[in-house]
């Protein structure tokens, strides 16, 4: 009997060792008003008090409570008024008062933890204005599709592999980068649909599009990223050459000369880093390009794409630049 009640009483200390308290956050910041490594580190706890949120609030830079189970009102309102970035993707679910805080919160907020998220979810954190992280979901109705794009800031949902013309068309309103790197397939519906957005949008995880498809993807006012498509036809390169935005085609490795051709007349930046052999008339029409132009799987570098490119007003990348996905 005397050692069940050990057992369950050191159990209990356990658990209540896993909440971070206003005590520990004190110390937290207490060290880092002095410039001092703190021993605190506040992604290990599961439970956060409201008095540890308010003091938090302080912390000057992102704020790591990804290990977070569960998240109070009141903590979710103190944390709204945090002027950094919030990492919350240890939580699984939140209620829909909890999301209408975080909503008020204006700077990147994780909630990458979220597996689903309701119609009602969607529209309480769709008041969020700043980066949002929502990668964790699998699927979104289209009534959240359209509470999630009212969010003034990025948004990523690499977790969605299929997306109809329906939710395309709710997100397409969305102001800002909207990130899409778990979408496998996509219908020219969808493409059209998406045409609409007026931001950047990633599309990396798109590994084969019809014509139809690149045809639609083409009239996106903002930056295209295509970095997962295999192949790209001279039909598809012609489309692609309307564009008039940042260009992401680095995971095409070959290209005809007449494909080539159609891109050099693409304005804005270009990536065409999968590239592993530049014919001499490739180099030539790319000399006329107008934008930054990325060819670093080029090795090595052929001395005629060296000389046909080096009277280029703009920056050649022969070393792979760094580009969000």
């Amino acid at each position: 009997m005397g050692i069940k009640k050990m057992a369950a009483s050191g159990s209990k200390r356990v658990a209540k060792a896993n909440v971070l308290s206003e005590e520990v956050a004190h110390r937290y910041l207490v060290a880092e008003q002095f410039g001092l490594v703190s021993s605190v580190k506040t992604s290990q706890f599961d439970t956060i008090d409201d008095g540890a949120a308010r003091k938090l609030v302080r912390h000057r830079g992102m704020l790591d409570l990804s290990g977070l189970k569960r998240l109070s009102v009141e903590s979710a309102e103190a944390l709204a008024r945090h002027a950094y970035a919030i990492n919350l993707n240890g939580l699984s679910e939140i209620s829909v008062e909890v999301a209408a805080k975080l909503g008020r919160h204006r700077e990147e907020l994780h909630l990458d933890g979220l597996r689903e998220l309701s119609d009602e979810l969607a529209q309480a954190i769709g008041g969020h204005r700043g980066t949002l992280h929502l990668s964790g979901l699998k699927s979104l109705s289209v009534v959240g599709a359209a509470g999630i794009a009212a969010v003034r800031g990025d948004l990523f949902l690499r977790g969605l592999s299929e997306l109809r013309a329906e939710q395309a068309a709710e997100l397409a309103r969305h102001r800002g980068t909207l990130y899409l790197g778990g979408v496998k397939k996509l219908s020219a519906g969808a493409a059209a649909a998406l045409a609409g957005h007026r931001g950047a949008i990633g599309l990396k995880g798109l590994q084969s599009a019809s014509d139809e498809v690149i045809l639609q993807l083409s009239k996106c006012k903002g930056g295209l990223h295509l970095g997962g498509l295999r192949r790209l036809s001279n039909e598809g390169a012609k489309y692609l050459s309307k564009h008039r935005n940042s260009l992401h085609l680095g995971g095409v490795k070959e290209l005809s000369d007449e494909a080539i051709e159609h891109l050099a007349r693409h304005r804005g930046d270009l990536h065409l880093g999968g590239l592993r052999h530049l014919s001499q008339a490739g180099a030539r029409a790319l000399a006329g390009q107008q934008g930054e132009l990325c060819l670093s799987g080029l090795k090595p570098i052929p001395d005629y794409v060296k000389a046909e490119l080096m009277g280029r007003e703009d920056f050649v990348y022969f070393e792979d630049p760094i580009i969000p996905v």
